[in-house]
């Protein structure tokens, strides 16, 4: 036989029950191995998969809060635009308005109106920077606490010159974009929208005045810092211009992080995808805000992403290492409760070679299928043993009895020839032999 065969023939036939049982348990956990690699790369894709989805909705929920921090800056815009007191100030003429005095009266309402709009968590200050050009001075209607009024020709923010090549509508202006007097004064974001001069037929546009409402960045720090649940995960808020907003770190921003952000596949907008920057890889999702040039980016570094799946992996894996040795371990136990007992049973059974069978000592049988032969084995030497007892005694009789029948044959013949002996001795005068032979006879007769 080959070697094979020779391995093969040495477990089926020779090779010791334990062994044999222990071998098996073992040949069969190494056989799971491979299904179970298999099964640990897609539970650490699973893991991967779940994390982002998580991290996804997560950040979805909280664009959705900042889309209402928006809508909250852009309705207190519009409610102030739409009153009754901008639109008799601003919606109106160029000749109207140089001949314009608004009255105490309707100052102090939208005085009122700009103090009711500004809450101090969100929205700061609101100004109006009017076209000083036409319009007499505004600013002698501000007070000590509300600067409602500014000349536009003071104005000396990047915006303004946005407004002037780009002609839009709107703007949400980040800091980088505000006077340092802006920020200090006012808060280091703003909405501002232009205010046209009522025009009529064939007449151009101009703008009387821009109104800005200015609101804080805490909202948008606290929005990404609870975004950032995963750690060294990072998130940051730009415009179309790569100038940043707001950062849950902002030692972490750079234009050349937000230019590789931006530039992720436009199809999978909301949806993390793997971008390999310089000096890492991470899982990036760009969101944009409706009704603005801002975009919310959260990254995600790969290895943190890859070590929540090899933690989770790991914790399966060593609780299933525990289970395999355990299930091991109770392999092992129960091969060698069978394999012990059925080895005593044939060890035992040897001793018949050498003598009488000896029952087994038998602390706890069990009751299964090895327990019931061992107790049968044990029954069936009991009644070796008694048919043993009961053939010696019969043989010991059988020879008593054979001992006795020669007895009775030989009894006779010795009878007779001592009385033929005593005859003897009494015909040759020998009286004292003849008592003595007389006397000795019932001893030897009997």
């Amino acid at each position: 036989m080959n070697f094979f065969d020779r391995i093969l023939h040495y477990y089926i036939y020779d090779m010791r029950l334990k062994k044999k049982l222990v071998v098996s348990h073992t040949i069969l956990f190494c056989c799971l191995q491979p299904s179970s690699s298999a099964f640990y790369f897609k539970y650490f894709r699973i893991v991967i998969d779940d994390a982002l989805r998580s991290e996804q909705a997560l950040s979805s929920s909280l664009c959705c809060l900042r889309k209402i921090v928006v809508s909250h800056v852009t309705h207190a815009s519009d409610t102030l635009n739409s009153s009754y007191v901008i639109r008799d100030m601003f919606d109106i003429s160029n000749a109207q308005a140089q001949s314009l005095i608004p009255s105490r009266n309707k100052i102090n309402n939208l005085l009122r109106l700009a103090d009711t709009l500004t809450d101090h968590s969100l929205i700061e200050s609101v100004t109006f920077y009017y076209d000083d050009h036409i319009y007499h001075k505004l600013e002698q209607f501000n007070t000590d606490t509300q600067k409602l009024f500014l000349p536009l020709s003071q104005v000396s923010s990047p915006w303004l010159k946005h407004f002037e090549t780009t002609g839009a509508s709107q703007l949400f202006v980040p800091k980088v974009d505000l006077s340092e007097k802006e920020v200090t004064e006012h808060g280091p974001l703003a909405y501002i929208k232009p205010i046209f001069y009522r025009s009529y037929d064939g007449d151009p546009e101009f703008i009387a005045a821009y109104s800005a409402i200015y609101f804080s960045e805490d909202a948008f720090e606290e929005i990404l810092k609870k975004d950032s649940t995963i750690k060294d995960e990072f998130s940051f808020l730009i415009n179309d211009d790569l100038d940043l907003i707001s950062a849950s770190d902002p030692s972490l921003f750079s234009n050349n992080l937000a230019i590789q952000a931006l530039q992720s596949d436009p199809s999978a907008s909301g949806q993390f995808q793997l971008i390999n920057y310089r000096e890492f890889s991470a899982y990036t999702a760009c969101f944009p805000l409706k009704n603005t040039d801002w975009y919310m980016c959260s990254l995600i570094p790969r290895n943190q992403v890859a070590g929540i799946g090899h933690s989770v992996v790991t914790n399966f894996a060593v609780t299933y290492g525990m289970i395999a040795l355990f299930a091991l371990f109770i392999a092992y136990k129960l091969s060698e409760s069978i394999a012990d007992r059925i080895i005593g049973v044939a060890l035992q059974m040897e001793t018949i070679r050498k003598g009488r069978p000896e029952p087994l000592e038998l602390s706890d049988a069990g009751n299964d299928e090895i327990g019931v032969l061992s107790g049968t084995y044990n029954y069936m030497t009991a009644e070796i043993n008694h048919l043993m007892d009961y053939e010696e005694k019969a043989a010991k009789e059988l020879r008593n009895a054979e001992f006795r029948a020669l007895q009775a044959q030989i009894n006779p013949h010795f009878l007779y020839n001592t009385l033929d002996m005593i005859n003897w001795l009494s015909q040759s005068g020998q009286s004292e032999k003849v008592t003595e032979a007389i006397q000795l006879l019932p001893v030897f007769t009997v």
